[in-house]
């Protein structure tokens, strides 16, 4: 990290939720970063955060804004999704980034940017993952609210940092994990009186 940034310097850490590969190295994050403030939603913070590190953490509401100067990163609580109780997205409004935590996951080394289809690679992931993005009553809410943004890029946790039509990718994903967990699901095409999306599953 230190190649790209002075950890000295940063003024917030925040992650997606409370696992050990989301904010494990928190407190040695904090260690070599005193002027930081961990950030994270209010579940979150409600939960058990602030048990495990060494710096009060703070939580902010569903669709607060904290503003950073030239970026501003709008704070989205989406209780279990991807996974986790706790768990928040954020999205950077300038440069209409997602962070997308563990969503669109893959195995291996992917590129670190791609425009290829991300959907075939999360779902083979996904099937030796059973339960890894369960699919519960807030999921279809979340994923509306996530394709409503618009994002331009999905920036995933273990994944490439997807810049082709993020929109797209975020309804198919959606209409894979139901699918995937037997359930129906309607994908509704904006601005168009299409029938809902056909595509077959991948698998």
């Amino acid at each position: 990290m230190k190649k790209v940034v002075d950890p000295a310097s940063l003024s917030y850490i925040s992650w997606s939720h409370l696992e050990s590969d989301e904010c494990g190295a928190l407190n040695e994050f904090l260690g070599v970063a005193p002027k930081a403030e961990p950030v994270h939603g209010q579940i979150g913070v409600m939960l058990s955060v602030g048990d495990f590190f060494d710096r009060a953490v703070r939580g902010l509401g569903d669709n607060e804004v904290l503003d950073l100067g030239q970026k501003k990163l709008r704070f989205l609580i989406t209780p279990h999704v991807p996974h986790a109780w706790d768990a928040i997205l954020v999205f950077e409004e300038t440069t209409g980034t997602l962070f997308c935590s563990d969503l669109f996951t893959v195995f291996g080394k992917p590129q670190p940017v791609t425009e290829s289809d991300i959907i075939e690679q999360s779902m083979s992931a996904l099937k030796d993952l059973p339960g890894y993005l369960p699919v519960g009553p807030h999921t279809g809410a979340v994923f509306d609210r996530l394709v409503a943004l618009e994002p331009k890029v999905l920036a995933g946790h273990h994944s490439s940092a997807y810049n082709g039509n993020a929109v797209q990718a975020l309804q198919d994903l959606r209409g894979e994990l139901f699918r995937f967990a037997g359930l129906a699901v309607e994908e509704v095409v904006q601005g168009s009186d299409e029938e809902p999306s056909k595509a077959e599953p991948y698998g």
